[in-house]
């Protein structure tokens, strides 16, 4: 803008704004999280802390040993098994193993969990004679299991695998080694007088220093670029690459020496504290941090975070030096900063109470610019040229131009523009006003929704973000529109910003960040990356979008103007930053500053960021733990599993996500922010577990934690147990159908047998019928009618023989008959008798007008006999009446034949024959019988034949033949 010129008239007005100007160099420091035994420490006494090569942290304790795996402390003491719970100091040897050094020398090692004592403590204890400490930083294990341990006022010892040990003695007389192993190079420190100390530096020149010990002695060495570092109290002896030997002097006694990989040596000191130092320029140290605390040791993790540990206040962790925090104010109250932004090689912000801040890497300042008790809160603060707008709640809005303050309105202002005319547009929250006075002018627009920022995209265009979503304002005609093309436009807006080709990129209260043209071209969210859906701030630099959401800040690299999720990078509270809510985002000399709720946060522009290791910590089967394979092999009721596992990263201030896919079960990755996943009942088969997870820089490990499973099928599933059961069925079927068809062969074989049988039967039945004796009987009665002159008689009888003895020969041809056909010949018969007997007995056939005679299949000539058996031995044998009668009738569902006479009985019958001798008969009823159960047999039939007496008192009355059958 122009600068106003009666700017001198009011001069005097701001001089006296500026007296309240204050300078304040409280300075920037980390943050630092402390942990203690209210997290999960086994005690605030803390000794040492490393990180393994996979990442946990081992922090040595007065009361054991703890794992930090980021989420919690997994204990090891005395109970556990360690020697002892004053542990001094840890170290990983080439194995993974973590060894510890108690107060008294014992030791041990963890690994998988177990803890395993140092086979010949025994020898450490008897060389300790003197029942002293082992001296820190003195103790190590290499590649062939040789330990090596000193303790002070005495040699220290070298152990091999086997138990065999040797003292490391001084070459130098009646002297002690008193330092041993550092980074696999032996510093000699000899103890040759209670006053004097002999150094030697093998791995330099191997020449002998004498100095000068004082009383209390206290040592820790370690290389620093090649150099050699040894301490005594608050003395510092340094060999440099040409042997020289430097020292230099401390105010306090020094705790620890160390140097990390980033080039920096660390000192602690008693009561002060721990600082770092470059290049041994111990006139000014690069840090100074934890001044209050007693630093016992000093770590750096793959993070490049920092844990500081001490004596009596647990331990310290800052997640990066590279991210700090300005604390203004004499007592470093962190106040709440809403803007930012870079002016005059400095950064510029507001909180509240009528102040503002600058900052240039070198000097904070605090500028008063009314009383605090008077003013609320900065609002808005804005640069435009070489004056800056400061916009205050209660007070209002404020020109400061070379530290000189203008009040310019009574109200406050949410945003401003500039024209090309140079002109400045304050935008209210419910208002618009142009400033055009000798300095500015001032337009109001009334009605309107709350404005929270504004953009100029043309000459007269501007775009209006509100809480009632996106508007556009033509400042020549007054018109404004609303852009409601999609419901997202609609939420409220609270930041805008155009990029080279006249895209906007709007930042949105809940709905994420959209790319805007004519109409919604992208739209992003935390699901695609971003740290947060409530977006603040939007600065883009160098094709790098930096996005501030309330979840901290979003880093994201456009490719071809759109955000790649591979590309983002999240930095938050867990990194460093004082907050997670950010406000505005301003640059200078490659590092970014952030306004929080919180104080500012700062970092360099190309903070490094890095994937997390992910490892499977557990298996359980049945909910039994069981030993960590990459495969398994599972019977079929081993198949509930539950899978543990940890991605370590310490920088966080949530949970991280992991994402798993079971191969064989899921299609699509699955999502959570568990530590362990459960599969209660995996059916048979082959799967392969994939684990990733994105930490809280937004990064995926490279390498996924796989575990592959397979359940077997159980041996009723398996195809050897289906082959053997095929094959069993199959013989039990060869072995069924072999039975089946030897038993059909032989029921075959029965049967045939059995029609042989029959068919003998219904000859001898035959036989027995049309012997030779009832032919000749039968022609000697047609003879007697011819001789009597009667040929009618002759022929009716010759008539009736011939049909009988047909109907017998083409009966005889069947296995069986109808009933029907059975009863028509029977009625031959009997016909024949009755003809050759002069009718000299009575014949009744009765039959059951319900049976169907035709549907009924019987044996042929099984009647006859009985009939014949009634006529010649029951009614031929008396006198008097004789009565025969046939009645078939149905009974039960079964066919009865009645064949009753009144003849002489059976008895008498039986008499008579005797004394005939006379068996002919009895062969037809014998040769019946056993046709019947042939043809019961056969036909899985069941004939039964049964004889009676008709009076059973008087047996001499006749004779019931009862024949009863189930039809077929």
């Amino acid at each position: 803008m122009k600068i106003p010129l009666v700017y001198t008239t009011i001069k005097r007005l701001l001089v006296i704004l500026a007296l309240f100007l204050s300078i304040d160099a409280s300075g920037q420091q980390p943050i630092f999280k402390n942990y203690s035994i209210d997290n999960g420490l086994l005690s605030n006494e803390v000794y040492h802390v490393i990180q393994d090569q996979k990442g946990y942290i081992w922090i040595a304790t007065g009361q054991g040993v703890n794992r930090y795996n980021g989420y919690s402390f997994k204990n090891y003491n005395q109970l556990d098994g360690l020697p002892d719970n004053t542990v001094l100091e840890l170290f990983e040897d080439q194995k993974g193993r973590i060894w510890t050094v108690t107060l008294t020398g014992e030791l041990a090692w963890i690994k998988n969990d177990t803890i395993k004592i140092y086979p010949y403590n025994d020898i450490v204890f008897k060389h300790n004679t003197e029942k002293r400490h082992p001296i820190k930083k003195s103790f190590y294990v290499d590649s062939l299991d040789n330990v090596y341990i000193s303790f002070y006022d005495n040699n220290p010892i070298k152990i091999d695998a086997s138990g065999s040990v040797a003292m490391l003695k001084s070459p130098e007389p009646n002297t002690s080694i008193i330092e041993t192993i550092t980074n696999d190079k032996i510093i000699f420190g000899c103890i040759k007088t209670p006053t004097s100390l002999v150094l030697k530096n093998p791995v330099i020149d191997n020449k002998s220093h004498n100095l000068t010990l004082r009383k209390g002695f206290r040592s820790v060495s370690c290389r620093y670029k090649r150099n050699i570092l040894y301490s005594d109290l608050n003395r510092l002896y340094y060999f440099d690459t040409s042997g020289k030997l430097n020292s230099h002097n401390f105010e306090k006694q020094i705790l620890w020496i160390s140097e990390d990989r980033k080039g920096l040596l660390w000192i602690s000191f008693l009561d002060n504290g721990v600082k770092a130092y470059n290049n041994f320029n111990f006139s000014e140290s690069v840090y100074h941090f934890l001044p209050e605390y007693d630093i016992s040791s000093v770590a750096l993790d793959h993070e490049d975070g920092y844990w500081f540990t001490t004596l009596k206040n647990g331990i310290f962790y800052t997640p990066s030096l590279q991210l700090k925090k300005l604390t203004p104010g004499k007592n470093g109250v962190s106040e709440n900063i809403d803007n930012i932004l870079s002016f005059d090689e400095k950064v510029w912000f507001s909180g509240g109470s009528g102040k503002y801040f600058t900052y240039d890497f070198n000097k904070l300042e605090t500028v008063n610019y009314g009383k605090p008790k008077n003013f609320g809160h900065s609002k808005m603060l804005k640069a435009f040229g070489d004056s800056i707008i400061l916009s205050e709640l209660n007070k209002g809005t404020f020109l400061i131009y070379k530290n000189q303050f203008k009040k310019i309105s009574e109200r406050y202002f949410s945003d401003a523009i500039r024209l090309k005319d140079n002109n400045i547009h304050l935008f209210y929250r419910r208002k618009s006003k142009k400033i055009n006075t000798p300095y500015y002018t001032i337009t109001e627009y009334t009605n309107f929704y709350e404005i929270y920022t504004v953009q100029l995209y043309k000459d007269n265009e501007v775009w209006l973000g509100t809480d009632r979503g996106l508007f556009r304002l033509n400042l020549k005609t007054k018109e404004i529109k609303e852009i409601n093309s999609s419901k997202l436009l609609r939420n409220r807006i609270n930041v805008i910003l155009k990029d080279s080709k006249n895209k906007l990129w709007i930042g949105t209260q809940g709905s994420g960040l959209i790319k805007y043209g004519d109409t919604i071209e992208a739209h992003y969210k935390k699901e695609d990356g971003l740290s947060g859906n409530s977006i603040n701030a939007i600065k883009l630099i160098n094709d790098t979008l930096w996005v501030g959401t309330n979840h901290g800040i979003t880093s994201a690299a456009l490719i071809n103007d759109s955000i790649q999720k591979t590309r983002i990078t999240n930095i938050t509270k867990g990194h460093g930053l004082p907050a997670n809510e950010i406000h505005d985002i301003a640059f200078l000399n490659n590092s970014v500053f952030a306004a929080t709720n919180k104080g500012v946060g700062f970092f360099p522009r190309n903070i490094h960021s890095h994937s997390s290791p992910l490892y499977i910590t557990n298996f359980k089967i049945s909910g039994k733990d069981t030993v960590l394979l990459k495969n398994y092999q599972l019977q079929h009721d081993q198949n509930y599993i539950e899978i543990s596992f940890v991605s370590i990263n310490y920088q966080r201030n949530k949970p991280i996500e992991y994402y798993f896919l079971m191969e064989g079960i899921d299609k699509n990755w699955r999502k959570t922010t568990d530590l362990k996943i459960q599969y209660p009942s995996l059916e048979p088969g082959s799967y392969n577990l994939r684990i990733k997870a994105v930490n809280s820089f937004g990064k995926t490990n490279s390498d996924e934690a796989q575990i592959s499973i397979t359940i077997k099928k159980p041996y009723y599933q398996t195809y050897w147990f289906y082959t053997i059961t095929i094959l069993l069925i199959l013989l039990i079927i060869f072995t069924v159908f072999h039975i089946i068809f030897k038993f059909r062969l032989n029921e075959i074989d029965k049967r045939i047998s059995l029609e042989k049988e029959l068919n003998k039967s219904r000859q001898q039945a035959l036989s027995t019928q049309m012997n030779p004796h009832f032919i000749y009987n039968s022609l000697t009665s047609v003879q007697n009618y011819i001789l009597n002159n009667n040929a009618l008689k002759s022929s009716e009888y010759l008539s009736k023989l011939g049909g009988l003895m047909r109907r017998m020969l083409d009966n005889s041809q069947h296995t069986y008959i109808t009933l029907q056909e059975e009863v028509e010949a029977l009625q031959h018969y009997v016909d024949m008798e009755l003809l050759r007997f002069h009718h000299d007995f009575n014949f009744e056939l009765d039959i059951d007008k319900q049976l169907n005679l035709h549907e009924i299949y019987v044996p042929p000539l099984f009647l006859q006999p009985y009939v014949e058996n009634a006529i010649h031995h029951g009614l031929r044998l008396k006198k008097g009446s004789k009565q025969l009668k046939v009645n078939i009738f149905n009974s039960n569902e079964q066919v009865n034949i009645h064949i009753e006479d009144n003849g002489v009985g059976r008895r008498k019958s039986k008499e008579i024959q005797e004394n005939l001798r006379s068996i002919h008969r009895s062969q037809g009823m014998q040769i019946t019988k056993k046709r019947l159960k042939l043809f019961n047999k056969l036909y899985k039939s069941e004939f039964k034949v049964s004889a009676f007496d008709v009076n059973p008192v008087n047996q001499d009355t006749g004779t019931r033949i009862e024949i009863v059958f189930s039809p077929f």
